[in-house]
């Protein structure tokens, strides 16, 4: 039993051993030929900073989205901008772990970087969208709905009978 530990900690220790981020790398980013690139090795060493980076994004993503959950107990006008929240995680979950198994399988159209350059383009826009209703049209709704029970507060309410009081 202790071997297989033993070879299991020695295959994470030479995986994180061909981990690194450099930040030359950074100016790859801005070059056309680095995200259409063919022929990516199965390898990658940069694996471990890109999952590091989806997941404190995610973890980002879900922190806003708790943060507006405990607003909409004060007033229900976030069930959109929870919603989509939760679905650009989804989405970025899903498209990540595609993504790995087919790197994994060394199939390169669909392990392109081209792939997460579109979900990257994908996941701003639709963040972006998210933030403007956050800032434009949310702000109006709540105004709304304070306006609406504030109005609706001082209507008197009808009376329901109460089970023992009917008369028989």
């Amino acid at each position: 039993m202790k071997e297989f530990f033993t070879s299991r900690l020695a295959t994470i220790s030479n995986f994180l051993a061909t981990q690194r981020f450099t930040p030359s790398d950074l100016k790859n980013l801005f070059s056309w030929n680095y995200w259409t690139e063919a022929n990516i090795p199965s390898t990658s060493p940069d694996y471990l900073p890109t999952v590091l980076v989806l997941i404190i994004f995610c973890a980002g993503m879900l922190f806003w989205r708790r943060q507006l959950k405990i607003r909409q107990q004060i007033a229900p006008v976030y069930d959109s901008s929870i919603n989509q929240l939760a679905n650009i995680v989804v989405f970025l979950v899903i498209v990540a772990i595609s993504y790995l198994f087919f790197r994994s399988q060394a199939i390169n159209y669909l392990s392109s970087r081209l792939v997460i350059l579109t979900t990257l383009a994908v996941a701003i826009v639709w963040l972006g969208y998210v933030i403007y209703y956050q800032w434009r049209i949310t702000p109006v709704m709540h105004r709304e709905y304070l306006e609406r029970e504030r109005f609706f507060r001082y209507i008197p309410k009808k009376k329901e009978k109460s089970p023992t009081n009917k008369r028989k």
